[in-house]
């Protein structure tokens, strides 16, 4: 279905900002059907799109799925390229509070793949006030599982 959407969406030049959301998706897909790298190919170029000439607010979603998939394969420079996008994001946020939240998460996520006990508990907390602050909903049972494994 997000494929036929992907295709339309191109075809027809409407609902364009929709396509960070359903790429970021299928990459996601694909990398739990094997295809992890060429995944990371595609997420890498469409933050990298949003991120200089795309709409910034589009950047979270594919920023996110990215970082995921990077600590995932955790090969070689993966995890200094998800340093960099999490840098990247704090460099150029657009101050919108739950524009933050997938760096935030991102941040925690990142500190305990690296074994930062300290950091981690302190972002994911960050990340949990942050959700409960602007009750996003479809992020808060994430985040309080998060809180609730520290320790």
């Amino acid at each position: 279905m997000l494929e036929r959407a992907r295709a339309g969406i191109l075809k027809h030049r409407i609902w364009t900002a929709a396509l960070a959301t359903i790429a970021a998706d299928l990459a996601v897909h694909a990398a739990r059907e094997g295809q992890r790298d060429n995944a990371i190919d595609d997420l890498r170029t469409l933050f990298a799109t949003h991120m200089t000439t795309g709409t910034r607010a589009l950047a979270g979603c594919p920023g996110e799925a990215l970082v995921a998939l990077l600590i995932d394969r955790g090969d070689g420079g993966d995890l200094a390229e998800a340093h960099r996008i999490v840098d990247q994001w704090q460099a150029q946020r657009p101050g919108i509070p739950g524009l933050d939240l997938w760096w935030l998460k991102s941040r925690a996520v990142l500190a305990g793949a690296e074994g930062d006990a300290d950091g981690y508990t302190e972002l994911a907390e960050q990340y949990l006030e942050m959700c409960e602050k602007l009750d996003a909903r479809g992020r808060l049972d994430e985040a309080r599982l998060m809180v609730n494994q520290i320790g």
